[in-house]
């Protein structure tokens, strides 16, 4: 259950850098 609650707080926060932009990544 932790595994998944982790997954998905990850996932939200990569989908919040991704609003933000990703310029520095690239």
């Amino acid at each position: 259950a932790a595994l998944m609650a982790i997954d998905a707080g990850l996932e939200r926060l990569r989908h919040a850098v991704l609003e933000k932009g990703t310029d520095d990544d690239r």
